[in-house]
């Protein structure tokens, strides 16, 4: 019943400016009137424009109501997630907070509106057995991997323009870093292929710290259209001796990122901790105290035999 009272609320706040409109039309008829016996011939012709205004101001809150229903209604079936169809109320975000948002929000859908909380929890429960621990809500977690794209786009020449992590707990996008492709290389081939270690470095610093989720995803997909770039341009890079193929050239990105991070470790740590401590995103000159040495290997020279594999252990 709580639930459905809020889908209704939910219904009136979007059709009310559409009759308010009309009920202002409706209201300043009287007014219209009043400017057009002052001006018309006959009061007559007033009287008609009374009416066609009562008629315009009705037509308009029906045409505004119809419009927000089909609008509501398409978002229903569009599918664009659980949570667009999910009415915020104190339990879902207590729920959230218990659990995790998709959680959650999967536990509502198994039950009816205005099921009561306890059953909708422990629903949440069970998925939640069935759900991978998230070390993505993790602020330190977070740091690390967005330090290592930090440290990997320096060393690669690019400069970082931004880069932040989200301090709040269970989301969706757990940081960002941006930096520029100026510096990164003098064709396009070495800047595709700059591109992708810079985009890697997240999940190999996730596998170095024996972190297995879902955190690095978008980043894979940025890898794999980078890669597949390269192979489609046959564009062989520095630093990779093996065949042009998706695997060899996965696993070369992958040992070289490893092999920087390994080596500035303590930076990445320096870098995650000024990220976690900062509540604003950071730029270039906000790390520059914090950069390894200019001699350091640089990361388009670094030169490992092809199909070395990343991995996890120390």
């Amino acid at each position: 019943m709580r639930a459905s009272l809020h889908a209704l609320r939910g219904y009136l706040f979007d059709i009310a400016p559409a009759v308010l409109t009309g009920l202002a039309m409706i209201v300043l008829a009287p007014l219209v009137v009043a400017s057009l016996v002052f001006f018309a011939d006959r009061f007559g012709a007033a009287e008609v424009a009374v009416y066609l205004m009562a008629i315009f101001g009705v037509v308009y809150i029906r045409r505004g109501i119809v419009r927000v229903h089909r609008r509501r209604a398409s978002a229903a079936d569009s599918g664009r997630g659980s949570s667009a169809l999910l009415h915020v109320t104190p339990s879902t975000v207590a729920l959230r907070k218990e659990f995790t948002a998709p959680v959650a929000d999967a536990a509502y859908l198994h039950h009816r509106d205005g099921a009561p909380l306890e059953e909708v929890r422990r629903t949440a429960g069970q998925i939640a057995e069935r759900t991978p621990p998230r070390h993505w809500s993790g602020t330190s977690r977070r740091a690390r991997h967005e330090a290592a794209h930090v440290l990997i786009g320096h060393l690669g020449g690019g400069t970082i323009i931004s880069a932040y992590i989200s301090h709040e707990e269970n989301v969706t996008i757990g940081g960002s870093v941006h930096s520029s492709d100026a510096g990164t290389g003098t064709t396009g081939g070495e800047i595709v292929w700059s591109s992708a270690k810079v985009s890697i470095a997240g999940d190999v610093q996730d596998r170095l710290d024996g972190v297995r989720d879902w955190g690095a995803r978008n980043d894979m997909a940025q890898v794999a259209g980078c890669l597949t770039q390269l192979i489609a341009w046959g564009a062989a890079p520095a630093g990779h001796e093996g065949p042009l193929t998706f695997e060899g050239l996965l696993l070369t990105a992958g040992a070289e990122v490893e092999q920087l991070l390994r080596q500035h470790s303590d930076v990445v740590a320096a870098i995650a901790q000024r990220l976690e401590a900062s509540p604003t995103p950071l730029s270039e000159r906000d790390l520059a105290d914090l950069w390894p040495n200019p001699d350091s290997t640089p990361l388009s020279g670094a030169r490992l035999p092809a199909g070395r594999a990343a991995t996890s252990e120390p």
